[in-house]
């Protein structure tokens, strides 16, 4: 396996999250700080999942069928257990041929960047950041 090839892996920023869909997701941006705040879905999860990040370089969000993802269809981490036919609801993104464009656009941005992503049911929010949240916390 080509080991530059974009593919996406579960994003597991605190230990002790739900194993279940997330439902909604809202967010703020406010010079470079991004906050989220998602509620999870099925399975008896009444939790929400917040998470602030430091410094956000650009973020994107998707109706589930217009995502970027849809065209080249590359295998995502999946629920294990009740909700095994859903996504994993957070996903880092390896070798993002986004954070590359982004990259080659602006130039001199040469941070270590990630593209995560957070997925409802039927949204996506992509995030390009540098390191990790600031916070992540159940609420």
């Amino acid at each position: 396996m080509d080991e530059m090839v974009e593919r996406y892996e579960r994003w597991v920023p605190i230990p002790g999250l739900p194993e279940a869909p997330l439902e909604t997701f809202g967010c703020t941006f406010n010079d470079g700080w991004l906050s989220v705040t998602a509620r999870y879905w099925s399975t008896g999860a009444h939790h929400k999942l917040h998470i602030d990040f430091d410094y956000v370089e650009a973020f994107k969000s998707y109706e589930e069928f217009s995502d970027p993802w849809m065209s080249n269809q590359l295998p995502l981490p999946q629920l294990t257990g009740e909700d095994h036919r859903w996504r994993y609801p957070l996903q880092e993104v390896i070798h993002s041929s986004w954070v590359a464009r982004v990259m080659s656009r602006n130039g001199g941005i040469d941070r270590a960047w990630r593209h995560l992503v957070i997925s409802t049911t039927d949204h996506s929010l992509h995030i390009m950041t540098s390191g990790p949240p600031r916070n992540v916390e159940l609420i």
